[in-house]
């Protein structure tokens, strides 16, 4: 297992490298297209720096008797802090297949965050042995769930990248370093890596242990953040959600029999709190000493002992290829390791990402769930409620 998961690392750091596709630079990304690169690294440099865009990951495992599984995730960002979420998810385990795809899972329009609750309640009723009682199922369905909103503070996420040139410096490094022993092959938008021996592998675990020593403490003692956090203003953020929900609340409340001064009085009280004491000690623990030089230097050495057990006959089953391409419509990484289980079956696991700086225009979703849509379930659940009590206080009487 430890061997495997050895050789998965490096797939896995190379495709995350799609998440960071917000950075800071602005590029002309027509001309970079049709440009040629001299290494790898200029390539996951120029995505790392895409300003928006679409990223694409898609991990399939193939597990050969025991199924298949596939997991893709799509995530737009039109440079303007708005953005899109889709998850996809197909596959047959040991007889038990899944197939769903939840498009848009999450909207971010105008600082304001949309979670597809009807898309995500119907991908999980496709859910074998996810049934429901038909009278509950049919109240779903007469409510016509759409997006939930929920606002979002009012940020400078710039504040919060201002130190993504240097993360994105210490992960290309940290590849450098991780694939110096790794035969890396190519010329102008294609490359080739090959893992042909146990010092490959050695080569990315040894990367590892010297980025837990050496660059990880950096990074957690890292001030920006900190200072970030403190822009936030938690009171300020506390009265807009409190304004966003408050018509909807009443309403509802009203099912409970709360009257409205019940909740005006809850409000005034939230209003009154200093929240932002609450974001002065979050601001601090990222800054506190959580972990002491000696901590990381252990870990470092604890990686470094994984050393010992790849040899060339603990990986002669295995297969690690990774290739990075630069298109017309954006950049292409794959990378694949495969071998043996304990069946001595062939497995593979493949993850494959597409970067493109194409993005479609982000609105908002016209089908709003509000919290007063949700009146007809609360009467349902009052009326549970209340029948239960009924009978509880019936058995009592019986019993006195």
């Amino acid at each position: 297992m430890k061997k495997r998961f050895f050789a998965l690392f490096l797939i896995l750091a190379l495709a995350l490298t799609s998440l960071t596709a917000c950075g800071s630079k602005d590029k002309d990304k027509s001309k970079n297209k049709a440009k040629s690169y001299k290494d790898i690294y200029e390539i996951i440099e120029e995505v790392a720096n895409m300003k928006k865009g679409t990223a694409t990951i898609s991990i399939d495992a193939d597990l050969g008797s025991a199924g298949f599984a596939k997991l893709t995730f799509t995530v737009k960002n039109d440079g303007k802090n708005n953005g899109t979420i889709s998850v996809g998810v197909d596959g047959d385990m040991n007889g038990t297949k899944l197939s769903t795809e939840l498009e848009d899972a999450m909207i971010v329009k105008d600082n304001t965050a949309y979670f597809n609750v009807g898309g995500a309640m119907k991908a999980a009723l496709s859910v074998p042995g996810a049934e429901m009682p038909e009278e509950v199922k049919k109240q779903i369905d007469d409510l016509k769930l759409g997006f939930f909103a929920f606002p979002l503070p009012d940020v400078d996420y710039s504040k919060f990248t201002s130190n993504f040139e240097d993360v994105t410096d210490i992960f290309i490094s940290f590849l450098k370093n991780a694939l110096k022993d790794a035969k890396v092959s190519g010329e102008d938008n294609e490359f080739t890596i090959a893992f042909k021996d146990a010092a490959a592998y050695k080569g990315v675990v040894s990367a590892l242990a010297d980025f837990v020593e050496k660059d990880a403490l950096k990074l957690m003692n890292d001030k920006s953040n900190a200072e970030a956090i403190k822009t936030v203003d938690l009171n300020a953020y506390a009265k807009k959600v409190i304004d966003f929900y408050y018509d909807d609340v009443v309403e509802l409340a009203k099912v409970f029999d709360v009257d409205k001064a019940m909740i005006d009085s809850l409000v005034d009280e939230v209003k009154k709190m200093d929240l932002n004491q609450y974001r002065d000690q979050a601001a601090e623990m990222v800054t506190a000493d959580t972990i002491s030089e000696a901590d990381v230097k252990e870990m470092a050495d604890e990686i470094r002992k994984a050393n010992d057990e790849i040899t060339d006959e603990a990986i002669k089953d295995f297969t690690t290829k990774a290739t990075v391409k630069a298109t017309d419509s954006g950049f292409k990484f794959s990378a694949s390791v495969s071998g043996k289980n304990g069946k001595e079956e062939d497995c593979k696991i493949t993850v494959s990402l597409k970067v493109s700086e194409d993005v479609d225009k982000i609105v908002a979703p016209s089908d709003v769930t509000r919290l007063r849509d949700f009146s007809a379930i609360a009467t349902s659940i009052k009326s549970y409620i209340d029948k239960s009590q009924s009978i509880r206080d019936r058995d009592y009487r019986d019993f006195d």
